[in-house]
């Protein structure tokens, strides 16, 4: 059975990518703790408008019938990387805040056992909409 041509498999696919991409900079800043003058790194959040204009149809586009209405995004800043910035900063120039890495690594998990969880359900009831049972 492929999945990859359903929009919804491959939104949770792209998110799942996402949340790999930034579980390995989370990683990467813990690892950094003690490295002088080291910066911690993350990746922009995913919104739901760029996600929206991404996957809608070529032929829907945006119309502007009044000069008030507001514009279309025009480019997607879906999973840049940036440098966070740290109020705390070490002796050594290092900024990574153990506590909020932490926090950032236990939410990457959370939301990846949900992406996963979604994907399961959604095969689930393919298959008992196929009439096919099982895991």
């Amino acid at each position: 059975m492929d999945l990859n041509g359903l929009k919804l498999f491959s939104a949770l696919q792209r998110k799942m990518g996402w949340l790999t991409h930034r579980q390995r900079l989370v990683a990467e800043n813990l690892a950094n703790a003690n490295t002088p003058n080291y910066r911690p790194r993350d990746l922009k959040t995913l919104r739901f408008a760029d996600a929206l204009t991404r996957s809608s149809s070529a032929s829907a586009k945006l119309a502007i019938t009044h000069p008030n209405h507001m514009k279309a995004p025009t480019q997607s800043v879906i999973g840049g990387e940036y440098e966070v910035r740290s109020i705390e900063t070490k002796r050594n120039g290092n900024a990574v805040a153990l506590d909020q890495e932490l926090a950032k690594l236990a939410q990457v998990q959370m939301d990846y056992t949900a992406m996963v969880n979604l994907y399961r359900k959604h095969v689930a009831m393919i298959r008992t909409a196929l009439g096919r049972s099982g895991g």
